[in-house]
């Protein structure tokens, strides 16, 4: 490392060094009122659990809860009967158009394009799902029943809210008294103490005047002659024949529209050319 390097590396060692003084002292300064907060906070916690389980054997809570599961349950019942009917509806689908589902498959080996506006067998498939009657309704009664059982669910953070008002405001209060404590202990210090945190910017960082780094870097260069540079572009060098080779546009001339447009398929989705409609305007052929 070379000497104004050492130097700047010896700065940044020292600055912290220094902060970490002054802050360790706030410790002791603080800890009266530290000790406190941390007895009102364990107070707290206790009493809160104390609340929620008193909250859980309430008659209401118990009626709410029962029911609450009861529709979870349902939900989780009519989800596994929905996951049969897709799986009914993709067996029926596959063994019915089995022929045609391998022809497509050999001729994605092959690398044959599908013709203009083809609908893959998978696309056909899931339209069927989103279009049957039977899994549209189990959806429904699904979403249903989850936001009842949400409703339901008991919440016992307003009664605890409720009957811990003040307990919260003394432990606000001892917060308060803390950082109050450790302000003032900073005062002694304020002077060194924001110095040393402005040093930290304008050596880390930089400064609406002169960024230290800067300095030292030409520094260096000045002393050691040529210019500093700690990036390595060895591997730029590999890349000079990939740029050489590409194509770089000059105009606007690639074809923007997304692939539905361009197949033709954007006419069997309503909702997306309803989206691009309203995001980009009138759709082109």
């Amino acid at each position: 490392m070379k000497p104004t390097l050492a130097y700047y590396a010896l700065i940044v060692k020292r600055r912290g060094a220094l902060l970490k003084e002054i802050e360790s002292g706030s410790a002791k300064a603080t800890e009266e009122a530290s000790t406190k907060l941390g007895e009102l906070r364990k107070k707290l916690d206790k009493r809160t659990a104390e609340l929620r389980a008193e909250f859980d054997k309430l008659p209401e809570t118990i009626r709410k809860r029962k029911e609450s599961q009861k529709l979870e349950e349902k939900a989780r019942d009519l989800d596994k009967q929905r996951s049969e009917a897709i799986k009914a509806l993709q067996t029926g689908y596959r063994t019915k158009n089995k022929a045609a589902i391998e022809a497509e498959a050999k001729r994605g080996k092959a690398g044959i394009k599908p013709p203009k506006g083809h609908k893959s067998h998978n696309h056909q498939m899931n339209e069927l799902i989103q279009k049957d009657l039977k899994i549209i309704a189990l959806r429904r009664e699904i979403d249903k029943c989850r936001q009842q059982a949400g409703k339901l669910r008991p919440d016992s953070r307003s009664y605890t809210d409720e009957r811990t008002v003040e307990l919260r405001r003394q432990v606000t209060k001892a917060d308060i008294a803390v950082r109050e404590a450790h302000k003032r202990y900073i005062a002694q210090f304020k002077l060194e103490h924001d110095w040393l945190s402005s040093l930290g910017w304008l050596v880390s960082s930089g400064h609406y005047n002169y960024p230290y780094r800067t300095y030292f870097h030409k520094q260096i260069a000045k002393t050691i002659g040529g210019k500093v540079c700690h990036e390595n572009f060895g591997s730029l060098g590999s890349l000079m024949g990939a740029q050489e080779k590409s194509k770089w546009h000059t105009k606007c001339d690639w074809d923007w529209r997304l692939k539905q447009e361009i197949d033709g398929s954007i006419a069997d989705l309503p909702m997306l050319k309803k989206w691009i409609e309203r995001a980009r305007g009138r759709i082109k052929k």
